[in-house]
């Protein structure tokens, strides 16, 4: 004799293993108090990296996680050099930092979209790199630069719950709003 599970038992069920997963996941803050962001459960680590931008080094702060699933999850930050960001002109600012995110992960940007997160304008853009794909999301606020990357093997991982659970709990903080709205009046 065959049982099945009711419609109501199943649902309990997925939001218990849901509920699970987020209380496995790490929330994260850069030293500078400008995001927080719930790094998925999985490998995780704090994210040592250098960038260059016009030629200038520049350290990120941040944490990932691998997933189960295999994609992998990034929240960061980089304090910009007044003088290097000085050298970049503000309307070429989206387009510079996302070519050295861009690289820095082994590949070229594609087109960039508009993308508001707590009243800060930013971009997104997709990532074609040899291991597969990755989503960007990029905000500056004065000399910082923070962003948010999902890495994955090929679109449709992009597009899974996961990932966009990661990149919608990416958030900036209410300092990011108000030194934003400081500067670009």
């Amino acid at each position: 004799m065959r049982q099945f599970l009711s419609a109501p038992f199943v649902a309990a069920l997925l939001l218990l293993a849901n509920s699970a997963l987020a209380a496995d996941a790490k929330d994260y803050t850069p030293k500078n108090g400008m995001l927080t962001a719930s790094i998925p459960p999985g490998e995780q680590q704090s994210l040592a990296q250098i960038i260059l931008i016009n030629n200038t080094k520049v350290a990120v702060e941040g944490s990932e996680s691998k997933t189960a699933s295999g994609i992998t999850c990034t929240a960061a930050s980089l304090g910009i050099p007044a003088t290097t960001m000085r050298n970049i002109a503000a309307e070429n600012r989206f387009d510079v930092l996302g070519d050295a995110i861009a690289k820095a992960l082994g590949g070229k940007p594609g087109n960039k979209t508009d993308i508001t997160n707590n009243g800060v304008a930013g971009k997104e853009f997709l990532v074609e790199t040899k291991d597969g794909v990755a989503k960007v999301r990029l905000y500056t606020v004065g000399g910082f630069v923070l962003y948010a990357v999902v890495q994955a093997k090929n679109k449709d991982d992009l597009a899974a719950k996961e990932a966009n659970a990661f990149l919608d709990g990416f958030k900036l903080s209410d300092n990011a709003k108000t030194t934003f709205q400081s500067i670009n009046r």
